[in-house]
């Protein structure tokens, strides 16, 4: 089963996600901020990673910059 760590600090959104996801036979991952999205990024080594652009402490985007930078 392919890994996904979903980060949204939408509840509505990641719920959504969430079924939709796991409909799809995806295991899924949800954290509800970028911070803790990079620890879980760490400990899980997930196949996809989706997330919102503006959450706080760390956004989307710095997600993607730091998963770039580890070469993973």
């Amino acid at each position: 089963m392919s890994r996904v760590l979903l980060a949204d600090d939408s509840p509505h959104a990641q719920r959504m996600a969430e079924r939709i996801l796991r409909e799809e036979g995806w295991e899924v991952i949800s954290v509800s901020d970028g911070k803790t999205a990079l620890l879980r990024f760490e400990d899980s080594a997930p196949d996809v990673i989706i997330a919102d652009i503006t959450m706080p402490e760390v956004s989307g985007i710095e997600l993607c910059e730091f998963v770039k930078r580890k070469g993973r």
